[in-house]
């Protein structure tokens, strides 16, 4: 992930890191006050002050955050103004960017957790903040100096979504804020788990879905992080799996059946999935060609 463009193209002094669904951006201004900025925010974000205020105008309202206090915005188009500190004359904050599949994750995960179907009152969710919010959100700065940061983002994001949750002064607020999400950008995917029906192509799927491919595989991504062509493929070489394990048919029968192109390409792509052929993977767990030898 790349911080967002709109975010830095005025700020001279930032420091950010990225990995594939998360970035954290601590920036400092100090030349002047920006005052309603037009900014597309690409990804969900969170962001928290340390000096100076921020104004976010939003469907016709706004918010002011001022300094320890902090904020979620959905990704969308805002018009934001960044005040200076009086005294200072410094605007500083930490920016937390997550994608659609960070939230889609965490839900899935603790869905036990999350049991209120209340919507929120507003697109945007203020935080109510405590010295432990404090130090977490501050803890992410020295980040910045790590070299291999990327499990440790996926963490420390896990730890603020979970003490919303829990927190009782935030706990409504946060179970609003995901229910508008999720009503928003959850793709029913039942269909393709519960049921046994096999897909051959995203065709299909989109079809069971009610929508366009592009739509779809767009959507489908957001939620599960692969390509549905990804998500496919991989159905379809655990079949493999399982029926070279399981099943006492040949490489050519198995690979007709799961509609490879032909007996080479199966093998040529299964030796690159999995690193050995699909004979191989066969003669060293099947019990009916193990017997043979």
């Amino acid at each position: 992930m790349q911080i967002p463009r709109d975010i830095i193209k005025n700020i001279k002094n930032f420091n950010f890191i990225g990995a594939k669904n998360y970035g954290f951006a601590h920036y400092k201004q100090s030349d002047k006050d920006f005052i309603k900025q037009e900014v597309f925010m690409q990804y969900n974000t969170l962001i928290f002050v340390l000096k100076g205020s921020k104004v976010i105008y939003h469907t016709n309202s706004h918010t002011t955050i001022r300094e320890k206090e902090a904020i979620f915005v959905p990704k969308g188009k805002y018009i934001l103004s960044d005040i200076l500190d009086f005294k200072d004359k410094e605007y500083q904050s930490l920016l937390f960017f997550f994608s659609d599949f960070v939230l889609n994750s965490f839900t899935n995960k603790y869905h036990h957790l999350i049991q209120s179907t209340s919507k929120g009152d507003e697109d945007i969710f203020k935080i109510q903040m405590d010295s432990f919010l404090c130090a977490l959100f501050e803890s992410f700065i020295p980040l910045t100096q790590v070299a291999n940061h990327t499990s440790l983002l996926s963490l420390k994001y896990e730890e603020i979504f979970l003490y919303l949750l829990q927190d009782t002064k935030n706990k409504a607020s946060f179970l609003g804020f995901l229910n508008n999400f999720l009503e928003t950008n959850t793709l029913n995917l039942g269909a393709f788990y519960i049921q046994n029906q096999e897909y051959c192509n995203v065709s299909d799927m989109a079809n069971d879905a009610k929508m366009d491919n592009a739509s779809f595989s767009r959507k489908f991504k957001d939620v599960l992080g692969i390509s549905p062509k990804e998500w496919l493929d991989n159905k379809r070489f655990e079949k493999a799996c399982f029926m070279l394990e399981f099943s006492s048919k040949n490489i050519t029968q198995i690979s007709q059946e799961l509609g490879f192109n032909s007996p080479a390409w199966f093998i040529e792509r299964f030796k690159k999935r999995f690193g050995i052929t699909p004979k191989q993977f066969q003669k060293s767990k099947n019990l009916y060609f193990l017997s043979q030898n």
